[in-house]
């Protein structure tokens, strides 16, 4: 049976196009390289032979064995987490203007007012609280949200995973992308995962305060990317690219384990 349609917060909406744009690169990668592969494949045909095309070629190879870009990604899909959970808050404030007080009076804000804040006002201080909370800090978070929507936000997740995207995440941010001495090495299953995981929260935590009850079913980000990896299979691209990529990724079979095996990769 499916779910009744409701209508997403604008905060809701953003989360969404931002969560599209990360999923829309990590298939462009995935189709790059079997654009590259087709070209490969035909570089005599189209000219592609001095030394400088070969070049290309094997740095392009190298990228594609070792790519750091979904590193990248991955801070950047905690940063739209951290997005959304702040800007929700204030979306709500601005439609229910009471809630202004009320998270005022009952957040713990570490500091004596002032004659100052009281002539800047109400809306000017809620605004202080909510840009100086670090939004993945979620024990925090989960208080605001009790204050204000009246429920436990910690409770909606599904699983532990996002506890440990956000400490992934520090350690590529501030620790240069280790985890002690091992390298952090995300791939896009890890980052399709991480998404699906974040993905299912948020959209939990919207669809619960407008409906009272949870939501049953959420968006799947790695059975999407399947059903790209299915179009690819249908293009000219893929017929031309096939055999040089899966030559490249049974050649790089043996050192793609040695990196799985080496203690300063860590692959996610």
């Amino acid at each position: 049976m499916k779910e009744k349609k409701y209508k997403p917060s604008k905060s809701l909406i953003i989360f969404r196009v931002d969560l599209d744009e990360i999923f829309n690169t990590i298939n462009t990668l995935f189709f790059y390289r079997y654009i590259s592969g087709a070209l490969k494949k035909n570089k005599k045909k189209i000219g592609l032979t001095i030394t400088e095309d070969n070049s290309i070629f094997e740095s392009v190879k190298k990228f594609e064995k070792q790519n750091y870009s979904f590193n990248f990604l991955y801070i950047n899909l905690v940063a739209i987490l951290e997005a959304y959970l702040q800007d929700r808050i204030a979306e709500e404030l601005i439609i229910n203007k009471e809630k202004i007080n009320k998270l005022i009076l009952e957040y713990d804000i570490h500091k004596k007012l002032t004659p100052q804040d009281i002539i800047n006002g109400p809306i000017t201080l809620a605004d202080e609280i909510l840009n100086g909370v670090v939004f993945h800090k979620l024990e925090t978070v989960n208080i605001l949200y009790k204050i204000v929507f009246g429920f436990d936000a910690l409770s909606l997740m599904r699983g532990k995973k996002i506890w440990n995207v956000i400490k992934v995440r520090h350690k590529i941010v501030h620790r240069a992308g280790r985890i002690g001495h091992r390298k952090i090495f995300v791939r896009e299953t890890g980052l399709l995962d991480a998404m699906t995981t974040i993905s299912a929260w948020v959209e939990n935590i919207d669809f619960y305060y407008r409906n009272k009850k949870e939501r049953k079913h959420f968006p799947n980000f790695l059975s999407r990317h399947g059903k790209k990896i299915n179009e690819l299979f249908k293009s000219n691209i893929f017929k031309e690219g096939e055999l040089i990529v899966n030559d490249e990724i049974f050649s790089n079979m043996p050192s793609f384990m040695k990196i799985k095996e080496d203690k300063h990769i860590h692959i996610i």
